[in-house]
């Protein structure tokens, strides 16, 4: 699969698509390590696949091949500063170090992305103060090297390193966002990952099935991309767009009073660093006027997909066996409870498998805000909830 991969390197299509079938069939891929990746994708000692650092954007060929060298030469780089001072800074440029913040090639060093690009004002970033260190490292030894008292001298007086001052680190959208940027596609995660519950209560299927369902209004959810606007022969604006989930995309347009209800929705200026937010879509497969046997596909509703838990949900329901019911459980479930207070309907719903019996209950003294709640309960490894 490495091998597939490597194969396939310059098509970012293939390259998600055998990443998925890897996966389905047990083997992880992960993403690029300065410790671990090589040019080209690779196996660790693990029995994991490695993404290969020369299919990060802005990671040259040489740079790659430098750094892998002096790793396999020397041993696995400690730090970012261990790294600024052992690299070749005029192969390894500042871009370099930018695409493999990005990318994630550093999380092993056990700094969050954000800090290797973004700092406090009047401070510098990480990357610059590594690239600093590292430039004074090379330049002191090059200095000794032609000194009277030879290469003996250098590094007798350690310079100290510099603070790092810690911020929030990125929420996870806005890293899988510049992870995609310099990768091409997600790679540690996907931005619908947020949002497993609304997709498993709220839509009618993924967007695989779109074309199958003609004639019937369902409910989808995906991410914008390549939003365009343009215009019609006789004027009229209009704007296509792409909506992807995991495993498709569809190219819906907007046309007069759709255009003017959702294009601006849909615009990315309209939003931070023009990233539209994932969206939930009711649509139907309709019949164009005067034909038997051609559709189009209508956008009847679209809102973020955020808002639709707090608009839709009436509350959760939590499935609790009687066979397994301690209290240690009941003690997490009143944790969760006390943690997640909102105004939202908390059911429990009792049952007995082998019986066939289901008892339904709620509470009449607690109300809770249901993400909120769920996630406090996952936390607590009880998976036993759902949206209602």
């Amino acid at each position: 699969m490495a091998a597939v991969l490597t194969n396939n390197m310059g098509d970012i299509k293939k390259v998600t698509f055998f990443i998925e079938e890897a996966r389905k069939q047990g083997v992880p891929v992960l993403g690029p390590d300065v410790n671990e990746s090589l040019l080209k994708f690779n196996v660790n000692q693990e029995g994991a696949i490695r993404f290969g650092m020369g299919a990060v954007k802005g990671a040259g060929e040489l740079a790659v091949e430098s750094m892998v060298q002096e790793r396999e030469s020397s041993g696995n780089y400690s730090d970012i500063f261990d790294f600024a001072k052992r690299v070749n800074l005029r192969t390894v440029n500042k871009k370099t170090f930018e695409s493999l913040a990005q990318a994630g090639a550093f999380d092993g060093f056990d700094k969050h992305r954000r800090l290797y690009l973004d700092a406090p004002a009047g401070d510098q970033n990480l990357i610059e103060k590594a690239m600093k260190v590292g430039q004074q490292h090379a330049a002191a030894k090059e200095s000794a090297q032609h000194s009277l008292f030879g290469a003996g001298a250098f590094g007798a007086v350690a310079a100290p390193m510099p603070k790092i001052h810690e911020m929030e680190p990125w929420s996870k959208t806005e890293q899988l966002r510049r992870e995609k940027e310099v990768v091409g596609f997600y790679l540690s995660g996907h931005p619908l990952d947020a949002f497993k519950l609304e997709l498993d209560a709220y839509c009618t299927c993924g967007l695989e099935k779109v074309d199958e369902i003609k004639n019937k209004e369902i409910t989808v959810a995906g991410l914008i991309n390549n939003v365009l606007f343009k215009t019609t022969k006789t004027g009229q604006p209009f704007c296509t767009f792409t909506l992807e989930d995991y495993e498709t995309s569809i190219n819906p347009a907007l046309f007069r009073d759709d255009y003017t209800k959702f294009a601006p929705l849909i615009n990315p200026r309209n939003y931070p660093n023009e990233q539209v937010p994932p969206m939930y879509v009711k649509l139907k497969q309709e019949l164009r006027r005067h034909t038997q046997d051609q559709w189009d596909l209508r956008i009847l509703t679209m809102e973020p997909l955020a808002d639709v838990a707090e608009k839709r949900s009436k509350g959760v329901r939590v499935r609790l066996d009687l066979r397994t019911v301690t209290a240690p459980m009941l003690d997490r479930l009143e944790e969760a409870i006390e943690h997640a207070p909102g105004s939202k309907r908390l059911e429990i719903q009792f049952v007995e498998p082998h019986e066939h019996l289901a008892v339904d209950m709620f509470s009449r003294r607690f109300q809770i805000e249901p993400k909120t709640f769920i996630e406090k309960m996952r936390e607590l490894d009880m998976e036993v909830c759902t949206l209602i």
